[in-house]
């Protein structure tokens, strides 16, 4: 296809990005952690300071200088000093480092937080992502994202420790820091709640419950006996939140009526359907008195639910995805290979219900925006080619290199949010709602040194052949641009540099990440 793809810098592009498992391996062991903490203290920083505005002493490793620093919560003119892999010093006039880069005229963010990717995974229609975790975080990589987490699946009666080892061999290959969540499908073997505390000790301290999809989906009991297992560990817990028998049932009607095109998805993924499971989920949440975690949350209808709880005082973080900002449903009335790009679940909605997640991301009752990165290539949205019917149709759109770019480019065009909100959105709240933080999403003295320069002078065009995934497609295709990311660095290491790379396979820590502590909502 001509794509740049995620090999190593200086090796021959392989078809397909079939080569990606040739790139050099840096030993990695089956978990090569270290706490999620900071490494050191945080403390202000002033000109040639570090923590605690002790004067910077001993060599720096490197300087970004001349940048406009971005944090959640600040947009300031400082140089960037690290050392170890560790932000030591903001200020100007640092002292000169080994390696220098130039950021004048450019915005420096923190590296972004992907926290919801799904990477060397099966889906509930049995085909499997096409990007694994080394593909996918070079591709995350080149969008200025330096944290992913993705999921080590459950199949029904599996055992979650042999999950948990499948997932953590997996998460090995990633090229950036990485963390893991479970999903939890079998809660009943006798083992599990062993197995669920044993994975909460090696810092996968989150999983994920479906409420929808026959092979994955919990209900009733067995929902809430797996939910109290996280609750009295510590364990945060995200939701798919979709009635799943208001979608059986419509679907089953449209196929009987014979709709099966993609645009039957939309109306048998409906908008009730979600602020049903929504209203639902919350009122298990507030019986069992937990927090959860909303992911892909995409309609009004699932807005209005998640308000009317929290105004209960159900602790509930929630999450949207680019392809709900910025994508529209009328894509599924296309023809049918053009339509199943943009096919996934939730499905996308129409301008009102984005207007509605715009002003939601504006009042923060939206906290924090993922890709969730769903990477599945034309032979799996088309099964049995042009007589697949919208049921047996691989869902997801990859994400996990346009998040970033996508919400910068808004922020840039003088759109619906700033470049701190940006920061907040992408990096800081998930770098909180996961147990990363202060260590991830932001630049502070004390944080590991993840950062992205942006120009923001650069305009471009998403095009697939552009990208760094194992995709044979984008439902970006075509969308105007405004700022690019030029440089790329991940605990301390220049990663990505005006589109080339050194980015190897396993050179990513696996994070470590603690418990919630007994009481604490997040």
């Amino acid at each position: 296809m001509g794509r740049r793809s995620c090999r190593a810098q200086g090796d021959p592009a392989p078809p397909g990005c079939a080569g990606e498992r040739d790139l050099p391996v840096s030993a990695p062991p089956a978990v090569r952690g270290r706490p999620a903490g900071p490494r050191r203290a945080a403390g202000t920083a002033d000109s040639r300071t570090g923590a605690g505005g002790r004067r910077v002493t001993g060599p720096l490793d490197l300087v970004v200088r001349g940048g406009t620093v971005v944090d959640a919560d600040r947009e300031q003119r400082l140089d960037v000093g690290i050392r170890g892999g560790t932000v030591v010093a903001l200020g100007e006039g640092l002292p000169a480092a080994a390696t220098e880069i130039d950021a004048t005229g450019t915005y420096v963010l923190p590296g972004g937080v992907d926290v919801h990717t799904h990477l060397d995974q099966v889906s509930a229609k049995g085909a499997r992502t096409a990007d694994d975790f080394l593909s996918g975080s070079v591709s995350a990589a080149h969008g200025g994202t330096t944290t992913v987490m993705a999921f080590a699946a459950q199949a029904r009666g599996e055992r979650i420790a042999d999950v948990l080892a499948r997932g953590l061999a997996a998460a090995s290959r990633s090229t950036v820091d990485v963390g893991l969540h479970l999903i939890v499908t079998d809660i009943d073997r006798p083992d599990a709640a062993g197995d669920l505390a044993e994975a909460a000790t090696a810092g996968v301290t989150s999983m994920k419950v479906f409420m929808t999809y026959e092979k994955l989906r919990l209900a009733d009991a067995a929902l809430l006996r797996a939910l109290a297992a996280a609750r009295d560990l510590g364990v945060r817990v995200m939701v798919h939140a979709e009635h799943h028998g208001m979608i059986g049932y419509r679907t089953g009607t449209l196929v009987a009526d014979g709709v099966t095109a993609p645009a039957g998805h939309l109306l048998a993924h409906s908008r009730n359907a979600e602020g049903a499971a929504v209203a639902e989920i919350a009122a298990i949440a507030e019986y069992l008195d937990m927090p959860i975690y909303i992911v892909h949350l995409s309609s009004p209808e699932g807005l209005r639910a998640l308000r009317q709880a929290r105004d209960r005082g159900v602790a509930i973080t929630a999450e949207t995805c680019p392809h709900y900002l910025f994508l529209d449903e009328t894509r599924l009335d296309a023809g049918l290979v053009e339509a199943v790009r943009s096919m996934c679940s939730p499905p996308l909605r129409g301008a009102a219900d984005r207007a509605t997640l715009w002003a939601a991301v504006q009042a923060g009752d939206i906290d924090l925006i993922a890709s969730d990165h769903a990477p599945y290539r034309m032979d799996a949205k088309l099964p049995r080619g042009s007589d697949t019917t919208f049921p047996e149709c691989a869902n997801g759109i990859a994400g996990v290199e346009l998040r970033l770019p996508l919400m910068v480019s808004e922020a840039l065009s003088g759109g619906r949010v700033s470049l701190p909100d940006v920061v907040r959105l992408c990096c800081a709240a998930p770098a909180q709602a996961m147990g990363l933080w202060p260590r991830k999403g932001h630049l502070g003295v004390g944080a590991d040194a993840d950062l992205a320069v942006w120009d923001p002078s650069a305009s471009w065009v998403v095009s697939a052949d552009g990208l760094h995934d194992a995709m044979d497609h984008s439902a970006y295709e075509g969308t105007a641009m405004k700022g690019a990311v030029r440089t790329v660095v991940s605990a301390g290491e220049v990663i990505v540099d005006d589109g080339g790379h050194r980015l190897t396979q396993g050179r990513g820590q696996f994070l470590v990440r603690p418990a919630l502590p007994a009481g604490v909502r997040p």
